[in-house]
């Protein structure tokens, strides 16, 4: 009895091993109807957000391609702001008495030298919304007045330029025509001699001075009077953008 008691008493441990281990398979857990809404929000959001940024990116392609359209549309094109940005920010006067910015000129001058061919446009770019046809009408005058002045007083400037280089040409003729005559004469006299040491080389150096003056120092101021000559003449419009 002893023997079948044994036989039939087994272990815990083993009727743990002798069962065989059920691994219950995680079923996914339906979603409900909220869960199904918030996954198409979602969605729809994304999709929301996608084309939006779409149509940024659309948008800003097309605006820079208006703004190259424009830029090829004349020899020069400036963006403003404002139109303040034409004006110096120290004078106070209105725009027909107004001085013209120096970084205004600056731009205008650089854009002129990298395309200095036949006549010329300028297109002053400005806002929609700071647009002002009886300001845009008074700043046209203003700029071509200003140009024409400055082209006044260049010819000016190079008339007396040529002019002093013409008479210190003759001046320097003179003092060494002088020198000359004294030489000729072979003379021992010692004031003679200073004034032939003083005249032969202050001739010299007054008619280089002059040729210098006459040739080089007018022609640098040319293409100063070109390009004020050619603003003058051009053809100024403002373009909204």
């Amino acid at each position: 009895m002893e023997e079948q008691k044994e036989a039939k008493y087994i272990k815990p441990e083993q009727k743990q091993e002798l069962k065989p281990e059920k691994q219950e398979e995680k079923k996914p857990k339906k979603k409900g109807i909220l869960g199904k809404l918030k996954e198409i929000q979602q969605k729809q959001r994304e999709r929301q957000k996608l084309r939006e940024e779409t149509a940024k990116a659309k948008e800003a392609a097309k605006q820079e391609a208006a703004k190259q359209q424009l830029l090829q549309k004349s020899e020069i094109s400036i963006w403003l702001d404002s139109f303040d940005d034409v004006f110096s920010d120290f004078d106070s006067r209105p725009y027909s008495h107004r001085a013209i910015s120096d970084d205004f000129l600056r731009e205008s001058q650089k854009m002129y030298k990298e395309t200095k061919t036949g006549k010329f446009e300028l297109h002053l770019l400005v806002p929609t919304a700071a647009r002002k046809e009886e300001s845009e009408n008074t700043i046209k005058k203003r700029l071509k007045d200003h140009f024409k002045n400055q082209s006044k007083l260049i010819e000016k400037d190079i008339k007396t330029i040529k002019r002093n280089g013409l008479l210190m040409i003759t001046l320097g003729t003179i003092l060494l025509v002088i020198a000359t005559l004294i030489a000729y004469q072979e003379s021992r006299n010692l004031l003679l001699l200073i004034l032939l040491t003083i005249f032969e080389p202050a001739g010299w150096f007054t008619i280089w001075t002059g040729l210098d003056g006459l040739i080089y120092e007018s022609a640098k101021k040319k293409p100063e009077l070109e390009y004020n000559l050619k603003m003058a003449s051009s053809e100024i419009n403002f373009v909204s953008y």
